[in-house]
């Protein structure tokens, strides 16, 4: 039988596809545009993988700088966990805001007391997500000293880390010369940055990792003694510490830990002591916490550095600038080693990270002519 194949005009659903709004597909384009301020932006709801992009930031672009904020232009950014944690939808953002290092750009009203000016070189705690310029509170950014000989890769590399690691030990927990501390992860940049805040007082450090090359960074970088240095892959660590400590436990812990190896921790705090925790898992889970350790008057207690910066802002600067004191009196790189990855490769960083087989900090840096993927739907302020 002859078959004809035919298109019939159909009014309805030529009417329904009309009303179906279909983003184009991003496109590369270079990350510093003069003029048009770029943003990342998260994937939307159904979205798998990593594959980050960025839109067009219009509130950066028509307004003014507000009162008592700064504007930066980023020459690095560090990457942290909660980027990855972003990126793969797990994380609830009430606030929103990465690290980065660069250059004043503008100044808004009320903003004289921070002693900053417009080309200044700063590393600083941005409000929302990675940005071409961005802007935050004056009390979220630090001039670097003019005498201070850093990289744009090492001034990104620790502000983050180092005021998380300060507002937790120093703020929160008040730790004293002599006392036990616990850095779990203690490789990575938060805890490194523990580490050295923590021999700077004076504490007696035991810290947690997970492979071999990281145990050897911690005893030749760091001169922890490899008999305070255990296994942060089970809880073998827990009966391991308090026998270290002849059944005393840990004064000050900076966990990093969740689900089970979280209880094992707190099991491990000593009388009196103080568990500082700085993950999201389990908050975000709303899981239950074993009270025992209450009995031994230990103190639970949790650290968000996006809500320090926000609602403790003079607390923030305090940290920051004496962060950035640490960091100059050391003479060495804040946090060992950093990997620097163009902004064009995030996502290959973003994987890397996620694996967690790295050490010290992941660097993102966007050098001249480097593109990203960019939307042309531009994001608005209400997004940020």
């Amino acid at each position: 039988m002859l078959q004809v194949p035919r298109t019939y005009p159909d009014k309805t659903q030529d009417a329904l596809a009309r009303n179906i709004s279909v983003d184009p597909p991003p496109e590369l384009q270079p990350f510093h545009q003069p003029g048009r301020p770029l943003i990342w932006e998260t994937p939307k709801s159904g979205a798998m993988g990593i594959n980050p992009y960025f839109v067009e930031n219009t509130e950066i672009a028509s307004t003014d700088v507000p009162s008592g904020m700064v504007e930066v232009e980023a020459k690095a950014f560090g990457l942290n966990f909660r980027e990855i944690m972003v990126a793969l939808g797990e994380l609830d953002e009430p606030l929103k805001g990465h690290e980065c290092a660069g250059t004043i750009t503008a100044l808004g009203p009320d903003t004289e007391a921070s002693g900053l000016k417009i080309g200044d070189r700063v590393c600083a705690l941005v409000r929302g997500r990675f940005a071409s310029r961005g802007r935050t509170w004056w009390t979220s950014v630090a001039k670097l000293p003019d005498d201070l000989d850093i990289s744009w890769e090492h001034a990104a590399s620790f502000p983050a880390a180092y005021v998380t690691a300060y507002g937790s030990l120093m703020q929160i927990a008040r730790l004293q010369k002599g006392e036990r501390v616990l850095v779990h992860a203690a490789s990575g940049g938060t805890g490194q940055a523990a580490v050295i805040l923590a021999q700077s007082v004076g504490a007696e450090v035991y810290a947690t990792c997970s492979t071999k090359a990281k145990r050897d960074l911690l005893v030749q970088t760091y001169n922890i003694k490899p008999d305070h240095i255990f296994s942060s892959r089970d809880k073998s660590f827990a009966p391991a510490i308090m026998a270290a400590t002849n059944g005393e436990g840990i004064d000050v812990v900076l966990n990093s830990l969740s689900g089970p190896l979280l209880k094992a921790t707190w099991d491990c705090v000593a009388r009196f002591g103080r568990l500082v925790d700085i993950t999201k898992v389990d908050i975000e889970a709303n899981r239950h916490l074993h009270t025992t350790p209450f009995g031994r008057c230990a103190v639970y207690t949790s650290f968000d550095l996006m809500q320090l910066t926000e609602y403790r802002r003079h607390q923030t600067h305090e940290a920051l600038v004496e962060c950035v004191r640490v960091v100059s009196e050391r003479h060495s790189a804040p946090v060992h080693p950093i990997t620097s990855f163009s902004i064009t490769d995030m996502a290959t960083a973003m994987r890397q990270m996620q694996a967690g087989a790295h050490m010290g900090k992941l660097v993102l840096v966007p050098n001249h002519g480097d593109k990203v993927k960019v939307s042309v739907t531009p994001i608005q302020s209400s997004d940020i």
